[in-house]
């Protein structure tokens, strides 16, 4: 039986500070320049599936992600298969973290 996947989508609503930008250039392997045009452009910062077979990693990249902004600065979308977000699937970075939290407590 097909598991619906479950995605983790963050959008920025205000762009970081120039160390931010480095750390995530660093953290997410692509280019200062894509990064600020993801952010102009109102695109997906990150976009990953949860609770894959790379749990772990992904939560770590996530919970890295989420430490260079003040909480208001990025937008939560918690979205099912293809679904794009918007406000229907907007959460807050508190909720994003306990449901990470709660996972890596029932894998442990």
């Amino acid at each position: 039986m097909h598991q619906p996947t479950n995605r983790a989508v963050l959008l920025v609503r205000k762009a970081p500070s120039a160390a931010s930008l480095m750390r995530l250039h660093r953290l997410l392997k692509i280019g200062l320049s894509e990064i600020a045009s993801r952010i102009d452009r109102n695109d997906p910062l990150l976009d990953v599936e949860l609770f894959g077979n790379d749990h772990i990693e992904v939560s770590q990249q996530v919970r890295a992600v989420l430490a260079e902004f003040d909480g208001a600065d990025v937008a939560v979308h918690l979205c099912l298969e293809n679904e794009s977000p918007s406000p229907h699937n907007e959460w807050t970075v508190e909720v994003l973290l306990n449901i990470l939290q709660a996972s890596h407590e029932l894998r442990e």
